[in-house]
């Protein structure tokens, strides 16, 4: 505001103040609504004026001069009518015109008796405000100013704008505030997630990391006991508060219809940007506001493919959770299944060398007796391995007799020379022939007794059959997908290199193509789980039919698939990419079934980058891939073709397979 005149400067007329609003730009100085209220009465020469906004088809007055207003007051109407003629009003007289003169109260209880108004626009026309100017006796605005009305008007409306950039400014850096406090946690979270090798202090790290970023006052892993009642399993921030905090599982329960419990029973995030206005979170509220919390996020935490538990953040402010922020607090969601996931199968991979130990330790061994490769003698142990009534049958017999086939006893022969100068060998996972014709694998130990001249030596078998079967399907497991039987990231892992040395070794081309599907999200969703897991089961049987001969398909999880295609020629790299990627997508061309007369269509993104090139592993690949999908989804709705390739990859390829020109003297 320009400074306050004093007492003693002469006051300007109207007529000076329009001449001088006629030459200057008063939105640059009149930053308030009750400044224009001034400027308006005393351009217009009234003793009243007002500014009124239009807002959810109500009229709500901003600021008022000499007089106060009911937001019922009939003044309303006559604003309206400015409203709707879109332009300057003006009635001279109220009472000739027909209008109850009880309007508004004045200090003095005076009617008004005259009325002029000009509507402006607000928040890029979207909105309407009125300014106005009211008198006590009847009067009439001359040509001057009602022009210095219009020109207020206008005035007021770049300020209104003004303002409203600036909260759409306010709000840009909020939200950019907010996506970078999520992805920041979602970051150390997923460093958390890859060293830990205890789920406890995996989840408790993961809340520590969340309560240290920015305005997230309290977060917790929460999942219910025996009683249908949650326990906090991990917590940090404002723990106070959950010292008063009850959840019960049941939804038929006061305490069951809360986000949490809501996120345990349907297994999808629950966002609520503000406890004031989240129904779910009534009960709560007080609660939230004694603790300063005013906005939550709850995220499923999977295990085995079942809610496992949940994780919740609470923050100190009200948050918009746009699909950016939803999408990055869902991701952190997987990650800690998968690290849960991960966590478990490590365990299980200890537990099963510890059972290793546990039988050659504590499990009866069959024991043998053998010269000169001739059964002596054997114990009941090893008759029952063999599947026979009692050890005498073997006294006196060939030791040929214990292996199933000549390779197997070949391979126990060339432990002889060993044995006489160590006097003591070991082989592992011998196979022995059962009388029923089947096999059992043993773990085969021998000492030798006395002198090499006599040839006596003792042997024990400990069965492990289980135990290599449960390495064999350990194995499996860990390099392939549950669901699909699909190698998995651990598996590519292992199998890239090789890949990568064959093209070099031939002079050829290969290519890593990541594959999204499209719509896959809308079918779980509408369909459930199950039918998706259906349509990706049927979605694995098609691409492995439309693969070549000595190409591999893996699966990342959910509906990301890795493709590697090996033996490209360098020339015509492009082409060749091209025809492969036409046929793979007949995958998706027909509808997929997910439920008795109903079906569902899909459709494919695909990133891919080519090898090999210099100083590139199979992680660079990937990260090339997976840019080139990304940059296939960000334009779905408007692309020619559903796949990318890496162009910088062509290239290098192009250049690594030239032949080196010699430079040598």
């Amino acid at each position: 505001m320009p400074p306050r005149k004093s007492a003693n400067t002469p006051r300007k007329t109207p007529a000076q103040s329009r001449a001088v609003l006629s030459r200057s730009d008063i939105s640059l100085t009149a930053v308030d609504t009750a400044d224009f209220t001034e400027l308006a009465a005393h351009l217009c020469n009234t003793p009243a004026a007002f500014v009124a906004v239009m807002s959810d088809d109500k009229i709500l007055f901003r600021a008022t001069r000499g007089f106060r207003a009911s937001q019922d007051s009939q003044l309303n109407t006559l604003c309206a009518r400015v409203i709707a003629k879109n332009a300057l009003l003006q009635i001279p007289d109220t009472i000739a015109a027909g209008i109850t003169p009880a309007l508004v109260t004045t200090p003095k209880k005076r009617a008004v008796r005259f009325y002029s108004g000009v509507p402006f626009p607000i928040a890029g026309g979207t909105l309407t405000g009125v300014l106005g100017v009211l008198g006590f006796q009847p009067q009439r605005l001359d040509k001057a100013a009602r022009a210095a009305l219009i020109l207020l008007g206008r005035q007021l409306a770049a300020v209104f704008q003004r303002d409203h950039y600036r909260d759409k400014l306010s709000e840009a850096d909020a939200k950019l505030k907010r996506h970078s406090l999520f992805n920041s946690v979602r970051a150390r979270a997923s460093q958390v997630i890859s060293t830990s090798r205890d789920v406890h202090t995996m989840l408790q790290a993961i809340c520590d990391v969340a309560a240290q970023h920015g305005d997230i006052r309290v977060a917790f892993v929460s999942r219910p006991d025996s009683r249908g009642v949650f326990r906090f399993i991990a917590q940090a921030g404002a723990i106070e508060y959950l010292k008063e905090l009850e959840l019960h599982v049941d939804p038929n329960h006061p305490l069951g219809i809360s986000p949490i419990p809501i996120v345990w029973r349907t297994g999808k995030p629950f966002f609520a940007g503000s406890f004031r206005r989240t129904r779910e979170l009534r009960h709560w509220r007080t609660l939230a506001q004694k603790h300063g919390l005013n906005s939550s996020a709850t995220v499923p935490i999977f295990r085995s493919g079942q809610v496992w538990a949940t994780l919740t953040a609470h923050l100190g402010n009200e948050h918009r959770f746009d699909a950016e922020s939803q999408a990055v607090l869902t991701e952190l969601s997987l990650n800690v299944s998968r690290g849960m996931s991960r966590i478990d199968a490590d365990r299980r991979e200890h537990e099963l060398i510890e059972l290793q130990h546990t039988l050659l330790d504590h499990t009866l061994a069959g024991i043998l007796i053998k010269r000169r490769r001739r059964i002596v003698t054997a114990n009941r142990r090893f008759a029952e391995l063999l599947g026979i009534p009692g050890a005498e049958e073997l006294t006196g017999r060939s030791t040929r007799i214990i292996y199933p086939d000549e390779a197997e006893y070949a391979r126990i022969e060339k432990l002889y020379p060993q044995l006489l100068l160590d006097k003591t060998v070991r082989a592992m996972d011998v196979r022995i022939k059962r009388a029923d014709g089947s096999t059992l694998m043993c773990d085969v130990a021998a000492g030798l007794v006395g002198g090499a001249h006599d040839g006596t030596s003792v042997w024990t078998f400990v069965d492990v059959t289980e135990r290599v079967r449960l390495q064999e399907r350990l194995s499996h497991e860990a390099l392939h997908d549950a669901l699909t039987n699909l190698p998995n990231r651990r598996a590519l892992n292992e199998y890239f290199p090789r890949a990568f040395a064959r093209a070099r070794r031939n002079n050829r081309a290969g290519a890593v193509c990541i594959i999204d599907l499209d719509g896959f999200k809308a079918v779980n969703d509408k369909y459930g789980h199950k039918a998706g897991d259906e349509l990706l089961l049927e979605f694995t049987k098609r691409m492995s039919r439309l693969m070549r001969t000595g190409d591999t398909i893996a699966r990342l999880g959910g509906d990301e698939f890795v493709l590697i295609f090996e033996d490209l020629t360098v020339d015509g790299l492009d082409a060749q990419l091209g025809a492969l990627m036409d046929r793979l997508h007949r995958a998706v061309e027909d509808a997929f079934s997910v439920g008795r007369n109903m079906s569902a269509v899909i459709g494919m993104s695909g990133g891919i980058c080519c090898y090999p090139c210099e100083d590139l592993d199979f992680d660079s690949v990937f990260l090339k891939a997976d840019a080139a999908l990304y940059a296939m989804k960000v334009v779905k709705t408007d692309r020619t073709t559903w796949w990318k390739v890496d162009s910088h990859s062509l290239r290098d390829v192009a250049r690594a397979s030239a032949p080196r020109i010699s430079t040598g003297g």
